[in-house]
């Protein structure tokens, strides 16, 4: 707390203390608790009243996502919707169902899809992370 004071910016306590420890007592470990506590409280107070972002269609995460993309020549990734999952098969190998984890990301477990948009919205890349492996490809079916 003190470290917040304009006249203590950029100073470091290697013990974690400012000033003198000896001075402190019961009463002002129990003053500064109840204030903290205090202020904890009044913060989960503002974030109960704050507005909930607006819902989002159900199928509104799915939009402009479905297509093909293309890795390198002959190496493709298709992705579909799949009910409330996002349906990812790159070519030759299984397809696997995510679910969405934000903003055009999905993902699940060990593999996650992220896609990228051009500042017109529309969906341009996206980036394959499976098992430690980032594959990025360019929509080339729309």
């Amino acid at each position: 707390m003190v470290g917040n004071r304009p006249q203590n910016s950029g100073l470091l306590s290697p013990s974690g203390v400012f000033g003198d420890a000896t001075l402190a007592t019961a009463d002002k470990g129990r003053r500064l608790t109840e204030s903290v506590i205090v202020a904890a409280l009044k913060d989960v107070g503002t974030l109960r009243a704050a507005a909930l972002p607006p819902a989002r269609a159900h199928g509104a995460a799915f939009v402009g996502l479905e297509g093909e993309y293309e890795i390198a020549a002959g190496d493709t990734i298709a992705v579909r919707r799949d009910g409330d999952m996002l349906a990812v098969r790159r070519a030759g190998r299984p397809e696997i169902r995510l679910q969405q984890a934000g903003p055009y990301r999905f993902g699940l477990w060990t593999t996650e899809v992220r896609f990228f948009v051009d500042d017109r919205g529309m969906v341009t890349n996206l980036m394959l992370s499976d098992h430690g492996l980032d594959l990025l490809a360019k929509k080339i079916v729309r």
